[in-house]
């Protein structure tokens, strides 16, 4: 594969996970049965930010991400796996 096209393909790559990762952190704490308010309490994050990153509005930095799927009690690996494969996530 050139240069070219290992690029492209990572970026293609990242628009996908930009895409998918708000249904993925609503999936995930959904399964859980958590409201954003139990995410909030229980990864430190404000329910105003889960809120902006579930809608697409924003998206997370590795720091905030990283506390999110923690307090969900799954890897950041399980978190991205489970996104792209459509498999379950890893869990702590």
């Amino acid at each position: 594969m050139t240069r070219l096209a290992s690029n492209r393909a990572a970026s293609a790559y990242a628009r996908r996970i930009r895409k998918r990762l708000p249904g993925r952190l609503q999936e995930l704490r959904e399964a859980r049965g958590w409201s954003q308010y139990t995410l909030a309490r229980e990864s430190g994050v404000s329910r105003n930010t889960i809120s902006y990153i579930e809608s697409g509005k924003r998206l997370p930095g590795v720091e905030v991400l990283a506390v999110l799927v923690r307090g969900l009690g799954v890897t950041l690996e399980g978190f991205f796996s489970g996104m792209e494969e459509g498999q379950k996530a890893f869990t702590m």
